[in-house]
């Protein structure tokens, strides 16, 4: 996949996240986007590793093109392993500050 697409998928609490993946190669990166940002915020580096990474960028919920939810606590470890259900060879998950 060369070209980015858009997607949508339903988190396991019924959430409808909205997510970006572009790229080919063995190696896949999630990047996940720090507070009062969305997935937008890593559009450099979707353009610029396309080539060599598979890689997608997700909003949160609540997020960009998210939806909202009703969640009293968030986490890293529930965020990950929401978006590590999809299967991924390998993954590395990076976030802003």
């Amino acid at each position: 996949m060369n070209t980015a697409q858009n997607g949508r998928t339903t988190s396991a609490d019924g959430v409808d996240i909205a997510y970006t993946e572009t790229g080919s190669g063995p190696i896949s990166l999630l990047f996940i986007h720090g507070g009062l940002a969305s997935r937008a915020f890593w559009a450099p580096q979707l353009a610029a590793l396309g080539g060599t990474f598979r890689m997608a960028a997700l909003d949160l919920a609540g997020h960009g093109d998210s939806g909202r939810n009703n969640r009293d606590h968030w986490s890293n470890c529930g965020v990950r392993k929401a978006m590590c259900a999809r299967p991924l060879k390998r993954s590395t998950c990076g976030t802003s500050c």
